[in-house]
């Protein structure tokens, strides 16, 4: 019902769950198979997040103790069920400033939440981050799901709703997007819908960036004071 997560970077987490239920009939056509699923997660150190070789935040000037939690609730019966959460409780992020002898700065985190739910066929997800030096973030997600032979697929022609709206200062956080070795500064300032089907996505909105700077010791880049100013049409960005 309960354990205790440790890893080689410090913090430890808790993970409680209710029992699964499991059933199956198989007499009558289809057959039938229900479950259920119950838990959370308290203390999560976002830390973690290195030991999955995805971010090397040290690397991208963050670092802190922001803490998460989360929960799940998940069924399956005559229809698929979801609510599952992840949410920061406590702690913040240190902020790299220019300059390598600068004092870090805290990011001033107010929230950082991530929802998903399902009801049916229909899954929604939103995302909202929300700081004092960081920037903001909200993203809003829906789409189809369908239930094939007992199982639940994403097909290709499922539609897509969905909206995204950015403000970040120049924080380090951009190099996520560059290749090992790159660096990349700059603000953002992004608002854009998504529509069309998962085969074939279709996004509309405007993105503008300041102060932009690209730098690679190996190839020999270092660009700056860099400006931005695209929209996206369908598929295209211009």
């Amino acid at each position: 019902g309960a354990a205790r997560l440790s890893g080689p970077v410090p913090g430890t987490a808790t993970l409680s769950w209710q029992p699964l239920r499991w059933s199956q009939q198989t007499t009558g056509t289809p057959a039938r198979t229900d479950w259920r699923t119950q838990g959370r997660i308290t203390d999560l150190p976002l830390a973690w997040l290195d030991l999955l070789g995805q971010s090397q935040m040290a690397n991208l000037g963050l670092r802190g103790d922001l803490l998460f939690g989360g929960q799940w609730d998940a069924s399956s019966a005559e229809t698929l069920r979801l609510r599952a959460t992840l949410e920061r409780t406590t702690g913040d992020l240190l902020l790299q400033a220019d300059g390598a002898a600068a004092t870090p700065l805290r990011a001033g985190v107010r929230a950082a939440r991530l929802l998903v739910t399902t009801e049916g066929d229909r899954l929604t997800a939103s995302l909202n981050w929300d700081s004092e030096r960081a920037g903001q973030s909200q993203a809003e997600f829906s789409t189809r799901l369908q239930r094939q032979d007992c199982s639940w697929t994403w097909p290709t022609d499922a539609a897509l709703e969905g909206s995204l709206k950015v403000q970040l200062p120049p924080v380090g956080a951009w190099s996520l997007l560059a290749p090992p070795g790159w660096r990349l500064r700059g603000t953002l300032d992004a608002d854009a819908v998504l529509s069309g089907t998962r085969g074939a996505p279709q996004w509309h909105g405007n993105l503008s960036a300041q102060d932009l700077a690209v730098r690679s010791v190996v190839d020999g880049i270092d660009f700056s004071h860099g400006r931005l100013r695209a929209n996206l049409g369908g598929q295209r960005l211009n």
